[in-house]
């Protein structure tokens, strides 16, 4: 008995050690780590614009094609490196314009920022240009033309050395006349840390398939602006979008959720926007390049090649007695899939497995196809069919989008319009 009370007076205080020992730092997820993240580059930003020394940074009000213009004048003294930003803060198609951007030395000397070469450079679009737009046209902006400055597409990060030579800096700044469209905001700042590619480096290497995914769906370089940029959630529904062309019969689903936030007004820092994403993104992989196969859709078609082509579509009954087990599957398997349960993901691409073969099974049923496939060994007919269909699918799916941006359109003429015939 003394042995035993010995035991549990020695492994008392193991025990209490090891309850009050913490518990290992649970890893955050991909959705809290972008946020985290983007929290700190906000930060940095919101330290930028603050006075030091001489120096005091310069910020334009909003510039919108009412109000495009605003002259900016300010102290350089002692700076090294200047930087010119450019943000977008509404709509796409932003053209900046840096007009008559000069430096002024102590003795009053000026020089133009347009002789000077860059030491770094970022546009959302095309290149940096000097003393004409990219239609090679003058500067100019609203009413107001110049004989020389710099042109960029938004968003855009310029960088200058200037080696502490200059005591002002003085341009006009405003949105490009050939293109005056949205909102943007410009910004005079010193140093040319700009933190967002180290941070997206370190998340790239903590979530690698989650950020390339992200990269790739959001475009253009442009993950390096969500982090710099938390007023909206438009990358955030691009990304979703995006992923969701390609996660076929859970889109709707998934497209319900989305509507939710959107009626919702979440905000940018709500992690449900980058959960929805990661969900998509997950399920239009595991669906791969079949996610355009819906069971949903080909009970009508049967029906509906029957009427159209009596006495050339074979087996109607058959093909319906088939095709009940997969739509069976498929309800079955579809909200376990919206969740991005692994398990069923890997049942959900068998499933499309299946329904890409009934798909077929289907088009070789009208008589005569299988001779005409047959005649094309080289090319996998029907695969191609599917492709363009579910192309158009996609473009008639986002008609809205190309209505907002049709007005950036270089030749209207080129548009489809509304009166011209649904192809479907």
């Amino acid at each position: 008995m003394k042995h035993l009370l010995l035991c549990i007076a020695l492994l008392c205080p193991l025990a209490a050690t090891a309850q009050d020992k913490p518990a290992p730092a649970t890893r955050p997820s991909w959705p809290e780590a972008m946020l985290a993240t983007r929290e700190s580059c906000q930060k940095f930003i919101a330290r930028q614009v603050q006075p030091t020394g001489t120096f005091k940074p310069f910020v334009s009000e909003l510039l919108t094609p009412d109000k495009p213009l605003q002259q900016v004048s300010v102290n350089v003294a002692g700076v090294d490196k200047l930087r010119l930003v450019g943000i977008c803060e509404k709509q796409t198609g932003n053209c900046h314009i840096w007009g008559e951007a000069k430096l002024i030395t102590k003795d009053g000397k000026e020089v133009r920022l347009a002789d000077l070469k860059p030491l770094a450079i970022r546009v959302g679009w095309g290149s940096y240009m000097v003393n004409e737009n990219w239609q090679k046209h003058s500067l100019r902006i609203g009413e107001r033309t110049f004989a020389h400055g710099i042109w960029v597409h938004a968003d855009n990060d310029i960088c200058f050395d200037l080696a502490g030579k200059y005591e002002r800096f003085e341009a006009w700044v405003g949105l490009d006349a050939d293109r005056p469209l949205g909102a943007a905001r410009f910004k005079v700042l010193q140093g040319m840390d700009d933190p967002s590619s180290a941070l997206w480096a370190q998340l790239s290497r903590d979530f690698p398939g989650e950020c390339k995914a992200f990269a790739q769906d959001v475009g253009n370089g442009r993950e390096r602006e969500w982090l710099n940029k938390a007023t909206d959630v438009a990358i955030e529904q691009s990304v979703i979008a995006h992923a969701l062309d390609s996660a076929g019969p859970i889109a709707q689903a998934l497209r319900s959720e989305l509507a939710s936030l959107v009626a919702a007004k979440a905000s940018p820092s709500d992690s449900r926007w980058l959960d929805l994403y990661q969900r998509t993104r997950r399920c239009a992989d595991a669906l791969g390049s079949t996610a355009s196969a819906e069971p949903a859709s080909l009970r009508p078609a049967i029906e509906q090649l029957s009427k159209a082509l009596p006495g050339r579509f074979a087996a109607p009954e058959t093909l319906l007695q088939e095709l009940a087990p997969l739509e069976a599957s498929w309800r079955k398997c579809l909200p376990a899939v919206a969740k991005a349960d692994p398990e069923s993901l890997k049942q959900a691409a068998e499933l499309q497995r299946r329904v890409q073969d009934y798909r077929r099974t289907l088009v070789l049923s009208v008589a005569g196809m299988k001779a005409f496939v047959d005649s094309w060994p080289a090319v996998d007919l029907i695969a191609e069919w599917q492709s363009q269909f579910a192309t158009l699918q996609h473009d008639l799916r986002h008609r809205d989008r190309f209505d907002k941006h049709a007005p950036e359109t270089l030749r209207p003429e080129s548009l489809v319009v509304p009166s011209d015939r649904d192809p479907l």
